[in-house]
């Protein structure tokens, strides 16, 4: 069975005040490892200039956890804003890139 984990992949900095209410980065690659899942999907980066770091700080920081950890990027899709992604289309890994 593939599972779908969709993180929202936003607003962290300044970490002391966040870490209540947001994962960094490398803490949602955790929680996708820990919760056993196929497919990671981060969504509502970059919607809201809300904290200290910019939306691409956000992802290259997911790049590189993804990488420390030695993980598949097959499993790692990064849509454009507005993209979707069909269910269908998964068998198809060379669809997705990470646009980092």
């Amino acid at each position: 069975m593939k599972v779908f984990y969709l993180l929202a992949l936003d607003i962290n900095e300044p970490e002391w005040f966040m870490k209540h209410v947001h994962m960094t980065p490398e803490e949602s690659v955790r929680a996708y490892k820990d919760l056993g899942a196929t497919y990671f999907i981060p969504m509502h980066y970059g919607a809201f200039a809300l904290a200290d770091e910019t939306p691409q700080e956000a992802l290259e920081r997911l790049t590189t956890a993804w990488e420390s950890h030695q993980l598949p990027p097959k499993y790692l899709h990064v849509l454009l804003h507005g993209q979707t992604l069909c269910y269908n289309e998964i068998k198809d890994h060379t669809k997705f890139a990470l646009h980092v």
